[in-house]
């Protein structure tokens, strides 16, 4: 009787840690994508601001052509730097 219930409760444990480890499993393939999705719309969003953004026929300033004045400084507040 008592190893009957002995082997019920390891079976009834052994159950349970084989839910968490499924449980964990699951969780660290959901993350695995959703970090692959992340960096899939931060590169695709990089890539749009690299060419310009058009908007209604206006495109928009890159990043280096906005911080650059009209004789082709590079100026980040204030102070410049030569190209």
């Amino acid at each position: 009787m008592l190893g009957f219930i002995l082997e019920t409760l390891s079976n009834e444990r052994y159950e349970k840690l084989l839910s968490l480890e499924n449980m964990r499993t699951n969780l660290v393939k959901a993350l695995r994508e959703f970090s692959l999705l992340q960096t899939i719309l931060v590169l695709l969003f990089s890539l749009v601001t690299a060419n310009g953004v058009t908007l209604n026929g206006v495109t928009s300033k890159t990043p280096v052509e906005a911080l650059q004045d009209e004789e082709g400084v590079r100026t980040v507040k204030g102070f410049p730097f030569p190209c």
